[in-house]
């Protein structure tokens, strides 16, 4: 998909920021601490860290992380 498109960003952060905004997300739909523990470690921080450590390079990196 790069040809489509004139620029790309990558928008940067940290794991442990990323982490947090998931927990935020979850507690708001009021899943159980056990629910919750399963959703970050099973899905949400597999696919973080696979986004931070194998996307390709992009012409503008921005944020925090």
């Amino acid at each position: 998909m790069p040809p489509l498109f004139d620029l790309t960003v990558f928008v940067r952060e940290t794991e442990a920021e990323l982490r947090a905004r998931l927990e935020e997300r979850w507690r708001f739909y009021k899943l159980s601490p056990t629910e919750m523990a399963e959703k970050l470690e099973v899905n949400d921080m597999p696919n973080v860290r696979l986004v931070l450590n194998h996307s390709r390079k992009a012409d503008m990196e921005m944020g925090g992380g």
